[in-house]
């Protein structure tokens, strides 16, 4: 769920406001809720993640803990399609200039 939706996001708020402090805050919260709301779920026993991952033993850490490893690794991913949608905003704003009218 972090993934499915922070990603998504973490675009349409590049796109639409660049790259800004407070938009990295939103995305950071949506990040968040969706990670409490995905562990909330998960720690049901009887469950199962993805691939048919006991879901209750992924959230309480067992193995390497690869739940608990994976989510800085989404809200990384996340800060990087920031700022590369930012990127994109930016460009696409500089290409609507036209360079004969000067600035």
């Amino acid at each position: 769920m972090t993934l499915m939706v922070g990603v998504p996001t973490a675009v349409v708020l590049g796109l639409l406001f660049g790259w800004r402090l407070w938009a990295g805050i939103v995305a950071a919260l949506v990040w968040y809720a969706c990670l409490a709301v995905q562990t909330a779920y998960l720690a049901h026993p009887g469950r199962s993640g993805f691939f048919g991952v006991d879901a209750l033993g992924a959230v309480q850490g067992s193995g390497l803990g690869q739940y608990w490893v994976a989510q800085p690794l989404i809200a990384v991913l996340m800060a990087a399609f920031l700022w590369g949608s930012a990127s994109l905003r930016s460009r696409r704003q500089a290409g609507d200039r036209d360079p004969e009218e000067g600035p």
